[in-house]
């Protein structure tokens, strides 16, 4: 018959099966894509040649039909006699006059591997595109990021890593300059897991051993299966992990410029994890930006330092050029007036030799007004000796106790003190960091200026005193004196500057020289009006030796 014909020659599967689920008859079209005969198949429970996953729903189609409800076409898996399984979407109908149920099944088993495998592709270019976004993100954050924003950021990009692969633990270290001393550590655990890791140096050696030679060898680590498939040689290391609770890891060696720089780590523990090659290769990037970003940031650090020390030392130059300029200015001046009063005199004296004169009374005012230029050019000499020894550094600074070189300054100056019936008075003083002979030659300085400033026919009075404020002491030095004009005030710690020509004594350098010191030691000098009409000379120091400049 044609109906006969057709049903067998037809490249789908026809069936004819019963209410009760067995099949009646089949066409070789069964043969020829499960594989099974008709013999094989007459009489066998249809429910058998059905996926377990997808019995349920065959089942519930065939029972619809037999009461007479056509079913919509539907995907499901038919047994081969291989033991596979073929992908099929079947109808199932059936005749309410022979109580027959007609099945049909069209084979689309490579189309659906075709569709799964383009889910597949979809779903890993997905996943490659959101781990290369993490990867920009994770530069970007990098970029311009401080030393002391580091090891933050760095956590936090190994916890997003973390969260995006589903690990469990991630960690980073870095070695210092190649060798074995840790340079950084940062590591992220997932909430809930427990913090269970044994360092490398307790391990036994032969898994001390494994992992040295893993990170020389600059080879990932990758073992997603580490109870059940440990990697040759490292036996004893992945039996540590195990006790850990670690069931996946992956282990990279960083290396820049083929030097050993550090290793990164991800672990699953409570759940296994695998990475493709292009995963690791990603992961390995990242923790070479790591490193990479940790030596940029601290290599700006330092020349960011570097920069800074060099233009404090271009603003010492310049300051040091301006003063050599007015010493060469002044000094050119200054050195050369008692010069000239010198050379005047002596040749009064020789023309006098000359002519026969023997005036005893002349020569000796000739001889008195030598000596007294030729003792201003020594005292002039000596002031820019100490000038210049107060611009050096101290090589170091150690504890000095102000009262006692305040003690020490009165003892110098007792002649001067006794001379002008000075009143000093001396509160309590601190001890601090500093250079004691610079410090010395501080105070000595202020009390001197302090007493030779001083009113006609009014005693001095010097009072010198200290207050803390913070991290630095505030030492001040008031006195009765004649006063400092506020127009005065910045330049009378310039080299040379007198504001009282002629009757007062000295070259002008003693202020000099205090802001100097003072400078050294990290602080700041200057001048204010007293409350009884005086000057106070104010300097300040800081208690810590790193304090300097």
């Amino acid at each position: 018959m044609p109906e006969t014909r057709f049903f067998n020659l037809a490249l789908d599967l026809f069936a004819v099966g019963g209410h009760d689920g067995t099949l009646r008859r089949v066409n070789d079209a069964w043969t020829h894509t499960l594989g099974w005969t008709r013999e094989e198949l007459i009489d066998t429970p249809l429910a058998n040649l059905f996926h377990p996953d997808d019995l349920g729903e065959s089942l519930e189609a065939i029972s619809e039909a037999a009461k007479g409800v056509d079913t919509a076409s539907y995907e499901t898996r038919l047994l081969c006699k291989d033991g596979t399984h073929c992908w099929v979407i079947a109808s199932v109908r059936s005749d309410p006059e022979t109580d027959d149920v007609y099945i049909v099944a069209k084979d689309i088993h490579e189309r659906r591997l075709a569709e799964e495998h383009l889910r597949e592709a979809e779903a890993q270019l997905r996943f490659r595109v959101g781990l290369e976004d993490l990867l920009t993100s994770m530069s970007t954050r990098f970029l311009g990021a401080a030393e002391d924003e580091l090891q933050p950021i760095v956590e936090l990009s190994l916890g997003e890593l973390g969260v995006y692969f589903g690990l469990d633990r991630a960690y980073l270290v870095k070695t210092g300059d190649g060798r074995d001393a840790i340079d950084l550590f940062v590591e992220w655990w997932a909430p809930g897991v427990p913090h269970t890791t044994i360092p490398i140096s307790d391990l036994p050696i032969d898994a001390q051993r494994f992992w040295v030679r893993a990170i020389r060898s600059g080879q990932a680590v990758h073992v997603p299966d580490v109870a059940g498939n440990p990697p040759t040689g490292g036996e004893a290391a992945m039996a540590a992990l195990v006790s850990q609770g670690v069931q996946s890891i992956l282990f990279l060696p960083l290396h820049t410029r083929e030097t050993n720089v550090g290793f990164m780590g991800f672990e699953g523990r409570r759940a296994r994890c695998w990475w493709t090659d292009e995963s690791i290769a990603l992961m390995r990037t990242v923790g070479e930006l790591y490193v990479g970003a940790v030596d940029r940031s601290r290599a700006e650090h330092a020349l960011a330092v570097a920069a800074a020390e060099l233009e404090q030392r271009n603003t010492e130059l310049e300051r040091s050029n301006r003063e050599l300029e007015q010493f060469a200015s002044i000094v050119s001046h200054d050195l050369k007036s008692p010069l000239q009063v010198v050379r005047g005199f002596v040749e009064l004296l020789g023309r006098e030799a000359e002519s026969g004169k023997r005036s005893s009374g002349d020569a000796q005012t000739y001889v008195a007004a030598a000596l007294r230029g030729a003792a201003r050019m020594d005292r002039l000499i000596d002031d820019l000796l100490a000038y210049s020894r107060a611009g050096q550094r101290p090589a170091a600074l150690v504890p000095v106790d102000l009262d006692t070189i305040a003690g020490e300054v009165l003892a110098d100056s007792a002649a001067l003190i006794d001379e002008t019936d000075a009143v000093i008075t001396i509160g309590p003083l601190p001890t601090v960091n500093g250079d004691p002979t610079q410090l010395r030659q501080l105070l000595q300085n202020l009390v001197t200026n302090a007493i030779k400033f001083r009113r006609p026919e009014v005693p001095p009075s010097v009072t010198v005193e200290a207050t803390e404020d913070k991290d630095q002491w505030t030492v001040s030095v008031e006195d009765n004196g004649i006063g400092i004009g506020a127009e005065h005030r910045e330049e009378i710690f310039a080299m040379f500057t007198r504001l009282h020509h002629g009757d007062r004594p000295g070259s002008g350098i003693g202020l000099a020289i205090c802001a100097r010191v003072v400078a050294n030691h990290g602080g700041s000098i200057w001048a204010e009006d007293a409350d009884n009409g005086g000057a106070r000379l104010c300097f300040t120091l800081a208690e810590e030796p790193d304090a300097r400049p």
